[in-house]
């Protein structure tokens, strides 16, 4: 997942601040990036966000997050607030609704005459293949379907037996 807001052409980002629901009285950032301070993303919140090594954050981009091994508990309400130097009025505010389903595929993409894809269970989740192998997926796991491989259908199902299936 990535989160990547427009920005207002000609004007320099002071400071972006993500934001997720939290509790009352509980400030609800928990990622944070000020260009003129540091390259670095400040995370806050680890434990409770549990998103400490799934936040990604490059300086060259840096209006965008990346979010990798998105979980079930992933799913709510995020905000993006970007505020600009030399700007008077209201910062920029983003909402973002994120939906995360239990079990599903990435759209597939043609790497080296190959389909790469990944299939996304949460823990404990099983890849059947078509050749009646079923490999073990905890979280998630990428899948090369090449010419000289076998191709078919493909079963991404997670822990409960919830499975979707995808041709190959």
């Amino acid at each position: 997942m990535q989160f990547k807001p427009a920005l207002l052409a000609g004007k320099e980002v002071k400071i972006y601040v993500w934001n997720k629901v939290r509790g009352v009285n509980k400030d609800p950032s928990f990622a944070k990036f000020e260009p003129s301070v540091s390259s670095e993303l400040e995370i806050y919140f680890n434990e409770e966000h549990q998103v400490q090594n799934r936040l990604f954050h490059y300086p060259e981009e840096p209006a965008t997050l990346y979010l990798t091994d998105l979980r079930k508990s992933d799913q709510e309400q995020y905000t993006i607030v970007i505020s600009y130097v030399d700007y008077v009025g209201t910062p920029t505010e983003y909402i973002i609704e994120l939906e995360v389903q239990d079990v599903c595929f990435e759209k597939p993409k043609t790497v080296d005459k190959c389909a790469v894809t990944t299939c996304y269970t949460g823990d404990n989740g099983v890849l059947k293949t078509p050749d009646d192998r079923e490999e073990t997926v905890n979280g998630l796991k990428v899948i090369n379907v090449c010419e000289n491989r076998t191709t078919g259908n493909y079963y991404c199902c997670n822990a409960k037996g919830r499975c979707i299936v995808q041709g190959e």
